[in-house]
């Protein structure tokens, strides 16, 4: 999963939220890549479980957490 621009604090609280949803764990996150590998135990619909995370966890993240382009 990619991430938008969060900055490095926001991007380990999002990964504490996905590990501490059930069924699944932040296995790894590449800053480099801005990307996260996660770990679903139900992986039937994996854009979904994406879409959930992104609607529900990173867009508030993102007004709390801003990365780069969205500092002053």
């Amino acid at each position: 999963m990619s991430f938008g621009d969060l900055s490095p604090p926001g991007i380990a609280i999002l990964g504490c939220m996905i590990t501490l949803t059930p069924g699944t764990t932040t296995l790894d996150i590449d800053m480099d890549r801005r990307e996260m590998l996660l770990h679903m135990l139900d992986a039937r619909a994996p854009q979904q479980a994406i879409d959930a995370i992104r609607n529900d966890f990173e867009k508030y993240l993102l007004i709390l957490f801003p990365g780069r382009s969205e500092t002053p």
